[in-house]
This record gives structure tokens, C-alpha cells and sequence, in this order.
């Protein structure tokens, strides 16, 4: 196994081996570009090959920056996937119809497919008829969020996986999810998911904690973050604590905006829903809190997580977050709590809470440490050695 996270040297391919890399994948996030530009600079040529620009529950604006992005023939089928825990959000499966002309049309020395779905059965379709080339998938996901996969879905991920010659993961949960498939730890490199970072690490966090308790949560504002659960808790904590005065902001868009503001009991908790922001102004939103607080009840990882804790920004956050369980140390970096679990939530907020501003200032310059290592260039050198290992 490569932990491409514990790197201290730079990697750099062999001049001999200038390959041609094809990475599919649904779509390319704006936080994901720079990731891709460094293994672009690593190989002779990269072509990334999408379904669609950008998902419709999507808000950021499509920038591939100097990336040579194809977007293919696509038919997507809009779902609501639903987890056994009872929530449910929209869901978008994607049908790349031409993957194996643009393959033939590429020649790739290597193909990197994005999670274990159509595209990769015709990325392995490739690979079979074509037996120079390599596969490498890679898989984002984790045990919690894989609950309920059926017997079917998971036979064909083991067929899939028996044509591959590599995988990349971003968690050790991931590491998990596919060693219980029957791949081999050895041909895995576990990758944390990086963004940039230089303008969080830029920001001040403002002092006055002892004051007012304020606290702030990025992304969708959407049943699957446990959004609604934090403020039972929450409201709960503060009610219980005379001496206590809370602001609880949301910066973000999606169907509980409007919900959100009204669930708060207790006068001494202001919930506040600031909107969403700018992807050029994404990093000012953490200069409303003191403390990052993400209940989500199912996230393959939480980029917000890494950004929280370069604005030097402790984190509250719950274990079915995998950022938050690889990242966050308790009492260090932060506090974990169960968001299913009434009591473990109110702990952990209540200890976040009674905590003194110093003790919180202590932890936001260890949090912002913490995240000085996870960087494009390190998660791309990851992808680098991959490539370098099915050579």
C-alpha cells in the first residue's frame, strides 16, 4: 500500500516513461483541477474525458483551466439515492455512450476510471481488448456510505476490480471498502482528497470567542449533512447553559434554507443562513465562525473539512465524515461525535462550547498544521507513482 500523504521528497516520472493518460470521470470539480494540472505536467499527455460539464444540484461554475476536457456522449438519469439511514438526495447516473471510441481514439498507455459504474466497464472493456494498456480506478467512497449496496452491484464491483491493475483511494475507510472485494492493499494507494489552500491559510481567525460562541458550516444545506439533528443538539447545549450565547451560521444553498433559521428554541442560539458564496470569495466564509462544525451523516470525505483547518479553524465534526475521521484529532485538532447518537453530539458540543478562547486559538494553529501536508501536489504525486507502479 502507498500513502501518498506520508511523502517528504518530490516525485517525478522517469523522462523515459512519457505515457498517455485518459482519466474518466463524471465531472471535474473546480477543487480538483489543480490536482490534475500536476499530473499533467508528470506525463507526455493527459485527456480527461467527462459526462457532463456540471451536474444540475451543482452551483460552482465549470473552469478546467489549461486541462484537455472532453465532455462525452452522455445519457444521465436523474434519481434520489437513498441511504438505510432514511435520507435521500438527488442523484445523477451517467451513461458515457462513446467511452470506448474515445479510448481507441486516445490510445492511452494508461486509463484512470473514476469509481466502479458504467464508465468503468467500458474503461475494463478497453483494457481487456487492449492488454498494453493499464487500468487504474479511482474510488472515492466509504464503508458507512457503501451500506445497503446490493448483491448485484457488488458482484459486478468484483469483476471490475479483477481487471484492474491499480486503485486509488482517498481514505483508509476506501482501503476498506475494497480489500473486503478481494483487492490486494498492495496494488492500493490511499490518497486524501486535497484542494488549494493558500488563501485560508492567509485568512486571521477574529478573537471574542468568550463573548459570543460562533460557529459556521459550508456546503449544502441538504438532509444529508445532519444540519437538522446539530440544531436539536445544539439548541439543547445552549439551553442547558445559562451563561451561554451561540450564533450557528450556514453559508451554502438547498432546500432547508428557509427551514433552518426557525428550528432554534433557546433566544441565547442565532441561527443564521448566509447563502452561498463565490467560489473566489469561498474562503472569507470561514472568517464567520470560530469553530467549523460539520454533522454529516454520510461523505466520502468533506473537502470543507481540509479548508476549515487551513483558515485555522478547529473542527466539530461527525465520524461518518472521512476527512474528519482521518484529519481531526480529538481534543487536538477537534472533537468527533456521532450525529445518530443524541448524547454523543451534545458532548462534543458542549465540550467545543465551555472550551476558553485560548484553548481554541491552541487548537486552530494545530488544526492549520495539520493541513500545511495536504496539498495537489502531494495528492498528484500520489496518482504519479501509481502510474509509475502498473508501468
Amino acid at each position: 500500500m502507498i500513502l501518498c500523504h506520508e511523502i517528504t521528497r518530490p516525485f517525478a516520472m522517469n523522462p523515459e516513461f512519457r505515457t498517455k493518460v485518459v482519466y474518466v470521470s463524471n465531472q471535474l470539480l473546480p477543487t480538483q483541477v489543480p490536482l490534475w494540472e500536476k499530473v499533467q505536467h508528470g506525463v507526455g499527455e493527459l485527456t480527461i474525458l467527462i459526462s457532463v460539464s456540471r451536474e444540475p444540484n451543482r452551483h460552482w461554475s465549470a473552469n478546467f483551466g489549461a486541462l484537455n476536457v472532453l465532455v462525452q456522449k452522455t445519457i444521465t438519469v436523474a434519481s434520489r439515492w437513498r441511504h438505510p439511514l432514511g435520507f435521500s438526495d438527488d442523484n445523477y447516473v451517467h451513461f458515457p455512450l462513446d467511452t470506448y471510441v474515445k479510448l481507441r481514439s486516445c490510445r492511452p498507455d494508461v486509463v484512470i476510471s473514476g469509481q466502479l459504474g458504467f464508465r468503468t466497464l467500458m474503461a475494463a472493456a478497453y483494457r481487456v481488448f487492449h492488454p498494453n494498456t493499464r487500468l487504474i480506478l479511482f474510488v472515492q467512497m466509504s464503508e458507512h456510505q457503501q451500506r445497503g449496496a446490493g448483491c448485484v452491484r457488488r458482484a459486478l464491483r468484483r469483476i471490475l476490480l479483477r481487471r484492474a491493475d491499480w486503485a486509488i483511494v482517498n481514505s483508509h475507510s476506501g482501503q476498506r471498502v475494497l480489500a473486503a472485494l478481494g483487492f490486494p492493499a498492495s496494488r492500493t494507494t490511499v490518497s486524501f482528497t486535497s484542494c488549494r489552500l493558500e488563501q485560508f491559510f492567509r485568512l486571521c481567525p477574529e478573537r471574542g470567542w468568550n463573548l459570543t460562541r460562533r460557529l459556521v458550516f459550508v456546503g449544502r444545506l441538504v438532509n444529508g449533512k445532519g444540519l437538522m439533528q446539530l440544531l436539536h443538539a445544539l439548541d439543547q447545549v445552549v439551553s442547558n447553559h445559562a451563561d451561554l450565547r451561540v450564533e450557528m451560521n450556514f453559508v451554502g444553498y438547498g432546500p432547508l434554507s428557509e427551514e433552518l433559521p426557525h428550528l432554534a428554541v433557546c433566544k441565547r442560539l442565532r441561527v443564521v443562513v448566509r447563502g452561498p458564496v463565490e467560489e473566489s470569495e469561498r474562503h472569507e466564509a470561514y472568517q464567520l465562525g470560530r469553530v467549523f462544525v460539520f454533522p454529516s451523516l454520510s461523505d466520502e470525505w468533506g473537502i470543507v473539512v481540509n479548508e476549515a483547518m487551513a483558515a485555522g479553524l478547529p473542527v466539530c465534526g461527525s465520524v461518518y465524515s472521512q476527512a474528519v475521521v482521518e484529519l481531526v484529532e480529538p481534543d487536538v485538532t477537534g472533537w468527533k461525535f456521532d450525529p445518530l447518537d443524541t448524547t454523543s453530539t451534545a458532548g462534543a458540543l458542549e465540550k467545543m462550547l465551555l472550551a476558553p478562547e485560548e484553548r481554541i486559538a491552541r487548537m486552530g494553529q494545530a488544526a492549520r498544521s495539520r493541513a500545511a501536508d495536504l496539498t495537489p501536489e502531494k495528492a498528484g504525486e500520489g496518482i504519479l507513482r501509481s502510474i509509475a507502479s502498473v508501468l
